[in-house]
């Protein structure tokens, strides 16, 4: 979810979802799975380039990566074999999908199973439909398999056959994650045609039991219209709006903001004022994402009477995503007083971030300053100066870099430093000779591992020597994970990852194995 990013995020135990939301802040749960849409810091490696006279070349390393991959895929600790699946379908090449098959089939540890399930799903091609379709439609195999297949067929574009089998799989009695994930792959393929199906299991569906539909086939039903960003798809949600169930009312709100439809500023206004805190969070949120000129004065007034932190961080977060310049001056009232918590500071500092207010990098730039800075807030000035992107915050920045330490802010902004300074222009000059230098001292630890991390996003195609190297050299199975995750980090041919489409929007607290599974894979 958030290494590196946010360590306080993914350092917890996750044994419910809702155990998030009575830790941290909803507003950083929403940040930690959403923030990809904001910050632009990598650009793709280029694996082909046609030369001038119509070849194709392929960079030399291309296959040692691969190879590094397959050979990883048979790691005897099951967390670096699951990496090496993720990083063979961040390629983008149906080369792959064979030696995942081959290793599906041989393997008998469930979780890589799992693993290699969604790959199959990420690499985008026709041909891992069948070993999918298989495993989604046997309902002998395991619920958590067919699940991960549902997902994964819920990649691949352009395919009637998918298409048909996922409503197929929404339109019978089945187990409630399966129809769950099969609902919300429809809304990332965005097939329209399954607008009333959908509606459907939201709305006036029935379960094989005689009662409505599980509380999580509902909510994900919903998730998957606002994907979908119809006003068709509108319609049946604004049917749920008062719906009795409170988390079916939160997704419901979550997707009015996915679908960014002009019709939802209203139903989102009125949820604003909700009694359940939870959705009044969410709807601060979505109505941020809603284009209308009311907006910022519906969540300043919501601010006004808010003080709640279930709800206050939310709202500062909504008025940075509606793009409205006239909440600089109350955002930076939050920075500047005193008595604030840290933590709605660090809202704050987002949403200016979001608005790209130059203007307060020099107030960011001065708490970063300050010795007494607090560690839960640090992160999130950093990231704000980078989203800024102002170049005279380079030297605060710099500095902060060049004290990093063992014993100095390793867990709580390295990640956050390398790219806000990538994000500035200084990546090249001053964050990767760090990055590759700290990566080659095996005594370093949890220090080494943060830079494995950073330097796959923010590395170079001159990095790759250096992870292929730290893999075949290294005995310690959890730093084995890092390079191969780092590794599929710099190598993935997409500008934000796949496994996004999955989490993004996933901020509410229902409970599916499922997302216990997915919401700990490291996407960045």
């Amino acid at each position: 979810m958030g290494f590196g990013f946010q360590p306080r995020i993914f350092d917890l135990t996750l044994g419910k979802t809702t155990t998030l939301l009575g830790v941290v802040e909803p507003w950083e749960v929403w940040w930690s799975r959403n923030r990809f849409q904001y910050l632009k810091f990598r650009k793709p490696l280029e694996f082909f380039k046609k030369t001038d006279d119509g070849y194709v070349k392929v960079i030399r390393e291309y296959d040692e990566i691969g190879n590094l991959f397959l050979k990883a895929l048979k790691d005897s600790s099951m967390y670096v074999a699951a990496s090496a699946a993720m990083g063979l379908s961040k390629f983008n090449d149906p080369k792959t999908i064979d030696p995942l098959k081959k290793a599906f089939n041989a393997e008998n540890r469930l979780y890589i199973e799992n693993n290699i399930l969604l790959a199959l799903g990420l690499c985008g091609s026709p041909e891992g439909v069948y070993l999918l379709k298989e495993t989604l439609k046997n309902k002998k195999d395991t619920e958590l398999n067919r699940s991960y297949a549902a997902i994964g067929l819920g990649f691949i574009k352009d395919s009637e056959e998918v298409l048909r089998i996922l409503k197929e799989t929404i339109s019978q009695p089945d187990k409630p994650e399966v129809l769950a994930v099969a609902a919300m792959s429809l809304g990332n393929l965005k097939d329209q045609s399954a607008t009333a199906l959908l509606g459907k299991l939201l709305n006036g569906g029935v379960s094989y039991q005689g009662d409505k539909q599980a509380e999580q086939v509902r909510c994900y039903a919903a998730l998957g219209l606002g994907r979908m960003g119809t006003r068709d798809a509108y319609a049946e949600l604004a049917k749920a709006v008062d719906d009795k169930d409170k988390d079916v009312k939160a997704s419901v709100t979550i997707a009015l903001g996915t679908t960014k439809l002009s019709d939802a500023f209203t139903p989102l206004s009125q949820l604003l004022k909700d009694r359940d805190l939870l959705v009044r969070g969410f709807a601060a949120t979505a109505i941020g994402q809603i284009p209308d000129k009311n907006v910022f004065p519906q969540l300043s007034s919501a601010l006004a009477v808010n003080r709640d932190a279930q709800v206050e961080g939310m709202i500062v977060l909504g008025m940075g995503l509606s793009g409205d310049k006239k909440a600089v001056p109350e955002l930076q009232k939050i920075l500047n007083n005193r008595s604030k918590r840290p933590l709605i500071k660090g809202a704050a500092a987002i949403a200016l971030g979001l608005l790209k207010d130059k203007s307060s990098a020099p107030i960011i730039a001065d708490m970063l300053d300050d010795k007494r800075v607090d560690a839960l807030l640090a992160p999130y000035l950093i990231t704000s100066l980078g989203m800024i992107g102002d170049e005279k915050s380079i030297a605060t920045l710099k500095v902060i870099w060049e004290k990093i330490s063992a014993r100095y802010m390793t867990d709580i902004a390295y990640t956050n430093l390398a790219v806000a300074l990538t994000m500035l222009g200084a990546g090249n000059e001053v964050v990767l000779p760090q990055l590759r230098k700290q990566m080659q001292k095996t005594e370093l630890g949890s220090l080494r591992q943060h830079a494995f991390h950073s330097a796959g996003l923010v590395g170079n195609a001159d990095f790759i020597k250096d992870f292929i190297s730290a893999y075949d050299n290294e005995n310690d199975s959890q730093v084995r994970e890092y390079v191969i995750n780092g590794l599929g980090f710099l190598v993935d041919t997409n500008e934000a990852p796949l496994m996004t489409k999955v989490t993004a929007d996933n901020d509410h607290n229902v409970f599916m194995m499922i997302m216990e599974h997915l919401l700990y894979l490291p996407n960045w």
